[in-house]
């Protein structure tokens, strides 16, 4: 028998009390006035008799009962060689999951969390008996099945055990719980137990429970327990999502952004955010976040001057605190080298007189645009491929070779930019499916200039050009087209209450509707100070493109978007140097980002055709444990926290028959013959003095026994 609370033994001292009070209740003689005793000698003799028997048996009853209490307290256990006599369930088949995420490296002073966890794992293993099964899953946000099926192989699953190394991915432990049911479903008739070895963040509890623990796992009875391997608070600051306020760099230009700093600490948080591009730091913020609290933190700085590539790699970071890992967030932006642009334009006579006339002559200004101008029957011919952004000026319509052409231009990452005019025919553009609006009748606008409002203004193309404090002037228009947004488009300019500039995505590239004409014909906006910046702006951003997102967090897939499809081979660059080739035509670059950092996507013929980052989840900086009402719903769900608990409870769950339950219930019999043997023996004795039978070896009040009142004599209870 083994003894899960032995630290109670020396109560056990107790039973001293029946055996002191046995020996100092001494019996009391009373002296009675009577006329003579020989009649009743023969009683008294067999009434001492009784007397004793009945007193050594209650002091037996005491004495049971108050070892039976104390031994329950120290809650005995039958070994496992023992409890087979009786039947009991001894093998066991266990699935560990230790959760690798990126919350587990965080450090508690005396290591990290994952290496605590990985040493509770085998301590279970230390529990297991060589008949006993295992399995061993690592759970991030996806689950990696070391050892998939429950084995007797105990050495495999603890070499798989130390094998589980640290990720940045975040906790999600759904994936986990249902590999573990389906596993122990197979597994024969025994006793179920998972093992779940996390810091319980409560972000990886995010899932459908009531669909996860429903009947199925019910019918499984798996004992699942949750074993934390502390309880600390450690203070701790993450930084989240940043936002770039540019949608490229030049060099020696301005570059703006926000990062969310959250604070998880109890105490304000102090820091220095530190901001680097091109591998050199360029500026410092001071950090200053509430408790328990985030902020948005603005930063701006001066790119270097000398910048290399299509990508520019910037960052920022904290100094770093308990979990470095999430003190820094990278991002990457377009270079912006200059770009080539197509002018289709209708007209064959002078230069002056062809509708693309004041567009050519906008982006011919500086040196950072190469531009060629063609008809509108060339297009169906001419190669886009090594065009930035396509200017459809003034043109009727669009065969439908070069629609289709211009659809895959787009969707390889191209922009195209439309400018209707006196020429063009409506009813032709609106069977192009991919422009962003719908036209309608020509209107004629009121006399004078016409107010302008930007409804998004921080879009890209307004960036440097137009912003709050320098918002886009009044336009000299004289007519306008009344335009229908299709669905996925947004209006970023209106004039006169009416769409102005459209803009829509169409796979990875954009496409701009302007209402306005190329030339003067609908009003003097060629000719107005905000025609050149804007011209400019869209080139520039055309250059500047790249194909699909740059920003994704750990764990997440990144979609294979624009020119990647058509592509031929590419390898993908991971941060830590090692390089994976992508197929041609893959669905996807990766099925799920592997850790932090920069990833560029590079082509044989083109270099570095894409970049994008990976950075942490903000809840997994939270050192704090999921509350425990959150778990209250999870059939045969437990929650430990340290060593000393885990020990415990395996020593309650490890195969043993406990007897505390037992002993219990004979201490609770006990009592009640106990009751019932002293109230009859109170009974029986109730002749004698009040006062005796009150502070006697009996009881000092039985159930339905009254007694006489104090201070009579047996004379005057007779007369009574």
């Amino acid at each position: 028998m083994i003894l899960l609370s032995p630290f109670l033994l020396p109560a056990f001292a107790a039973l001293l009390l029946p055996v002191l009070l046995h020996l100092w209740q001494k019996r009391h003689v009373v002296s009675t006035p009577f006329s003579t005793l020989r009649f009743l000698k023969a009683v008294a003799s067999r009434s001492r008799r009784s007397a004793k028997f009945q007193d050594l048996f209650l002091f037996l009853l005491r004495f049971l009962i108050i070892a039976a209490l104390v031994a329950a307290a120290c809650r005995p256990v039958l070994p496992k060689n023992i409890a087979r006599w009786f039947g009991a369930k001894t093998q066991r088949t266990v699935a560990l999951v230790v959760d690798r995420s990126l919350s587990m490296s965080l450090s508690t002073g005396s290591g990290n969390r994952l290496d605590a966890a990985k040493t509770l794992a085998e301590t279970v293993m230390d529990s297991l008996s060589p008949g006993d099964q295992v399995m061993v899953l690592s759970i991030g946000r996806t689950v990696d099945p070391l050892v998939a099926q429950p084995t007797a192989d105990h050495a495999l699953a603890r070499r798989a055990i130390q094998s589980i190394k640290p990720s940045q991915e975040p906790t999600r432990f759904e994936d986990a719980f249902r590999e573990v049911r389906q596993a122990l479903a197979r597994a024969p008739v025994r006793t179920k137990e998972m093992y779940l070895f996390t810091d319980n963040q409560e972000a990886g509890w995010v899932f459908d429970r009531n669909a996860m623990f429903n009947d199925a796992w019910k019918t499984t009875e798996i004992h699942a327990l949750v074993v934390c391997p502390d309880d600390l608070n450690p203070a701790n600051a993450t930084l989240g999502k940043l936002k770039s306020g540019v949608p490229y760099v030049t060099a020696g230009g301005v570059v703006r952004g926000t990062v969310a700093v959250y604070n998880f600490g109890n105490n304000v948080f102090r820091d220095v955010l530190t901001i680097s591009c091109g591998g050199k730091d360029v500026g410092k913020r001071t950090v200053e976040v509430a408790p328990n609290s985030s902020q948005e933190i603005g930063f701006d700085f001066i790119a270097p001057t000398t910048l290399d590539g299509r990508w520019a790699t910037c960052g920022v970071r904290l100094s770093g605190d308990n979990l470095p890992a999430d003190d820094r967030v990278d991002f990457v932006l377009p270079i912006a080298t200059g770009s080539r642009v197509l002018v289709v334009e209708s007209g064959t006579g002078p230069d002056r007189t062809r509708s693309g006339f004041f567009v050519r002559k906008a982006l011919e200004i500086g040196r950072d645009c190469e531009m060629k101008s063609i008809a509108p029957e060339a297009l169906s011919t001419e190669p886009l491929d090594g065009f930035s952004a396509v200017f459809l000026s003034g043109i009727s319509s669009l065969d439908d070779r070069s629609t289709v052409r211009l659809e895959r231009y787009l969707e390889s990452g191209g922009t195209v930019f439309v400018f209707p005019g006196d020429a063009t025919d409506a009813a032709g553009m609106n069977r192009i499916e991919w422009l962003p609006a719908r036209m309608g009748k020509l209107t004629d606008l009121p006399a004078g200039r016409q107010a302008v409002f930007a409804k998004v203004p921080d879009h890209p193309v307004f960036v440097n050009s137009w912003s709050a404090e320098n918002p886009f002037p009044a336009l000299p228009q004289r007519r306008l087209v009344d335009l229908k947004p299709t669905k996925d488009a947004r209006v970023l300019l209106t004039i006169a209450d009416q769409p102005f500039l459209i803009a829509a995505a169409h796979g990875a590239g954009q496409v701009f509707f302007l209402n306005a004409s190329p030339d003067r014909s609908w009003g003097d906006f060629p000719l107005t100070a905000s025609f050149l910046p804007l011209m400019k702006q869209v080139a520039r951003l055309s250059g500047a493109r790249g194909i699909g997102d740059t920003s994704f967090l750990v764990g997440d897939p990144v979609p294979a978007t624009g020119s990647l499809t058509t592509s031929g081979p590419l390898t993908l660059t991971l941060p830590d140097g090692s390089k994976k080739p992508i197929p041609k035509n893959a669905p996807q670059i990766l099925d799920s980002i592997p850790a932090l950092g920069v990833y560029l996507l590079d082509s044989e013929s083109e270099g570095t055709v894409h970049a994008f980052t990976a950075r942490p989840d903000p809840d997994e900086g939270k050192p704090s444990a999921a509350p425990p009402a959150m778990l209250q719903d999870i059939p045969g769900l437990e929650r430990v926290t340290g060593p000393a608990a885990l020990q415990q409870w395996l020593g309650e769950q490890r195969g043993m028959t406990p007897l505390w339950p037992l002993l219990l219930l004979v201490a609770l019999l006990l009592l009640v013959v106990e009751m019932l043997f002293a109230n009859a023996a109170a009974k029986q004795r109730s002749l004698g003095e009040a006062k005796h039978i009150a502070t006697g070896r009996l009881n000092r009040r039985r159930a339905g026994q009254p007694f006489r009142e104090a201070g009579l004599n047996p004379t005057e209870t007779e007369a009574q």
